[in-house]
């Protein structure tokens, strides 16, 4: 399931400074990161509802276009 392993695909995605930027970084802004590395075709809205998450979409509108 995407997402399952969130902070190992970030650590492998950032390299050494990935608990460094983790800390910095909310959740659901490494969701999208993550989920964007993987190809991400899902709005990261999705994936937080994926992962039983909560459903709040805060920031995560118009995501896609800002690339």
């Amino acid at each position: 399931m995407p997402g399952e392993n969130l902070l190992s695909d970030f650590q492998q995605l950032l390299g050494p400074d990935a608990l460094a930027w983790s800390k910095r970084l909310s959740v659901l802004e490494q969701m999208k990161i993550v989920g964007q590395w993987k190809g991400g075709d899902k709005d990261p809205g999705e994936l937080v509802e994926a992962n039983g998450g909560p459903t709040s979409d805060t920031g995560a509108r118009g995501w896609g276009s800002a690339q």
